[in-house]
C-alpha cells in the first residue's frame, strides 16, 4: 500500500531541515552558524542541533544522515499505490422456498395449538391440582410462542394464517377435538375433568405429533423441520406424564 502524501511531505521536509543544519555547521563547532556570503554581516542567530556535536566526526557523518534520508524518501515514492481492494462476496441467498408440506403443516399447526390453548384455559376454572394447573400453563406459554413464529413465516412466505373457509369444527386433522367435545370438557370440574382433560390433551398431542412426522418427512426447509421435531419431543414427554398421572388419579374398581 502507498504511504500517504501527508507522510512523504513530512520525511521530506525532515530531510531538507537535517541538510540546512548540516550547512550550517561549517568551519567550526563552536559556532552554530558563521556569517552567509561575503563581507562582514552580524551572524544569524544560532540554530540548536538535533544531537551533541561529535568533534572530527560530524561532517562524515552528516553526509551519511543525509544520503540515508534522501534514499528512503526515494523508496517511499516508488512503492506502488494503493491497490483496489477485491469486489466483495455476493450475499448468500436467502432461505428458499417453503414446499407444499412446509406450508401446510405451518397453516395447520396454527389452529391445532390454538385449540390446545383453549383447553389449557379451562382448567383453572376446572381443579384443583396444582400439576394441571402448571401443565396449562406451559402449554399456553411455549404453543403461544411457536403459533407467532409460525405466523411470522406464513407472513414472509405470502401464504393466508390458516387455509380459507376453514374453522376448528371443519379441520380434519389428527387429534383436534369436536365443537361438542370441547363443551363437554367445560361443563365438568374436579376428577372427572381432570382425567377426560388428560384423555382429550392425550389424543391432542399425538395428532400433533401425527402431522410433526409428516413434516419430518415431506418438508423442505430446516428451520421448519426444527419446530416439528421440538414439538414431538416436547408433547411425546407430556404424554408419558398424562399416562402416569391417569394411573395414580383413575379410581381403583370396586370388586
Amino acid at each position: 500500500m502507498r504511504p500517504s502524501r501527508l507522510l512523504i511531505l513530512w520525511f521530506a521536509g525532515l530531510c531538507a531541515l537535517h541538510v540546512f543544519m548540516l550547512a550550517g555547521h561549517g568551519r567550526s563547532h563552536d559556532t552554530a552558524m558563521g556569517a552567509l556570503g561575503m563581507g562582514e554581516h552580524p551572524t544569524a542567530p544560532a540554530v540548536p542541533s538535533l544531537a551533541p556535536a561529535m568533534p572530527g566526526d560530524q561532517d562524515a557523518a552528516g553526509i551519511n544522515m543525509t544520503v540515508a534520508c534522501l534514499a528512503v524518501l526515494a523508496g517511499l515514492l516508488l512503492l506502488p499505490g494503493r491497490r483496489t481492494p477485491p469486489a466483495a462476496a455476493a450475499p448468500a441467498p436467502a432461505t428458499a422456498a417453503p414446499n407444499n408440506a412446509d406450508v401446510t403443516f405451518t397453516q395447520n399447526m396454527i389452529p391445532h395449538h390454538q385449540q390446545a390453548i383453549e383447553m389449557a384455559k379451562l382448567v383453572n376454572a376446572h381443579t384443583k391440582r396444582p400439576q394441571l394447573r402448571t401443565l396449562a400453563e406451559d402449554i399456553a406459554s411455549s404453543q403461544g410462542q411457536e403459533i407467532t413464529l409460525m405466523q411470522g413465516w406464513l407472513k414472509s412466505w405470502g401464504k393466508p394464517a390458516t387455509p380459507e373457509g376453514m374453522d376448528h369444527g371443519a379441520m380434519q386433522m389428527p387429534g383436534m377435538m369436536s365443537e361438542l367435545e370441547m363443551r363437554q370438557l367445560g361443563v365438568i370440574n374436579g376428577e372427572d375433568f381432570d382425567l377426560l382433560f388428560l384423555e382429550m390433551m392425550t389424543a391432542h398431542h399425538e395428532g400433533a405429533i401425527e402431522m410433526a412426522d409428516t413434516e419430518l418427512r415431506d418438508g423442505a426447509l430446516p428451520e421448519v423441520k426444527r419446530l416439528a421435531q421440538q414439538i414431538i419431543d416436547a408433547q411425546q414427554k407430556e404424554i408419558d406424564q398424562f399416562h402416569q398421572w391417569n394411573k395414580e388419579w383413575k379410581p381403583v374398581p370396586i370388586k
